[in-house]
């Protein structure tokens, strides 16, 4: 079955920046592709939410409270953890890249409207960033990605690297990547995900543009289903498509006491490897390794590749405004 594929200019100039470009790119074509049919979405209802709420029918855990982790080994070097001091920032429109301090280290924050939404973002300002209003283009699909506005370490698609991010780095010399992030996504209405977007090229010299693999870890996600393989299609016997095993042929593993279904597809000429949790969350603080690790034993990944960046964001379909980055970090160990 053919399948739909998301493309966008790889250097288009815009008020003197670089135009960004899409996270993995998730989507859902027709009916007679694999993927999101347009009538089902992740709640149950329908695709456009314009009033906060949690979606019906998940068990989720709305982000307030003690965080989660997935626990270290006693040996490990310490994570910088929640609650580091962010410096910098601004209010931003069109494609912009902004540096920030978040605690000791450098991150940036992309705006990447790369489907053409309009959007203003607050960086900084106590949070990490904040969407004060996004307009989508109007046409297309319910499940068309118009923008991933996020934070990430390392060098995403349009360059910029972040200084002293620990990355490239070999899969094989990987320790640790411990993480953290922290949002108000579960609680909002919006057609989309909150999720970490991570790439990795053959090889270590990577200056932007598509990686030959993402990886993505989903936190949350309304009415959007991640990329599977060509011909599974979204056959769930009236389930929810998305936190719902059957929908994937890739099976399941637990990673810090979470049970999460791997979806695995191809965006472009790159392959996705999509974890997608039973159960949404707000807030999670991870070894990202142990995701690495689970897609070099599903052969997604090979030790010989480079880690090059993690991102932390949101993909948006639909609505979106009041959406927040509260606290992110990165360790590469």
């Amino acid at each position: 079955m053919s399948r739909r594929t998301l493309t966008v200019s790889s250097a288009v100039v815009a008020s003197g920046l670089l135009t960004l470009a899409p996270a993995c790119n998730n989507y859902g074509p027709d009916t007679d592709e694999a993927g999101f049919d347009g009538e089902t979405s992740i709640d149950g209802g329908d695709s456009n939410s314009d009033e906060g709420g949690s979606s019906s029918g998940d068990s989720t855990d709305d982000g307030e409270g003690s965080s989660e982790s997935s626990g270290t080994d006693s040996g490990a070097p310490t994570p910088s953890g929640f609650g580091q001091p962010i410096a910098g920032g601004g209010t931003v429109d069109g494609f912009t890249t902004m540096t920030i301090n978040i605690g000791d280290d450098e991150y940036k924050v992309q705006t990447n409207p790369w489907g053409g939404a309009e959007q203003v973002i607050t960086v900084g300002g106590g949070n990490v960033f904040t969407i004060d209003s996004i307009v989508h283009p109007g046409g297309g699909n319910p499940w068309d990605v118009a923008s991933y506005p996020s934070v990430y370490k390392g060098t995403a698609y349009g360059g910029e690297p972040t200084a002293n991010s620990g990355m490239p780095i070999a899969v094989s010399e990987i320790s640790h990547v411990f993480t953290g992030m922290m949002s108000n996504a579960v609680g909002m209405g919006y057609a989309g995900n909150s999720t970490y977007d991570v790439y990795f090229t053959n090889a270590e010299n990577y200056s932007g543009g598509s990686p030959d693999t993402y990886l993505m870890v989903w936190f949350d996600g309304k009415s959007l289903n991640p990329i599977n393989g060509p011909g599974e299609g979204w056959s769930c016997g009236g389930a929810p498509p998305t936190f719902v095993e059957s929908c994937s042929a890739a099976g399941s593993t637990n990673i810090g006491g979470k049970t999460f279904h791997r979806f695995i597809g191809p965006n472009g000429n790159a392959t996705v490897i999509s974890y997608v949790p039973e159960t949404t969350m707000g807030v999670w603080e991870f070894d990202l390794n142990e995701f690495i690790q689970d897609a070099v034993a599903e052969g997604v990944v090979t030790p010989s590749m480079y880690l090059q960046s993690v991102q932390g964001g949101f993909e948006l379909a639909d609505a979106g405004t009041g959406l927040t980055i509260e606290d992110f970090y990165i360790d590469v160990f």
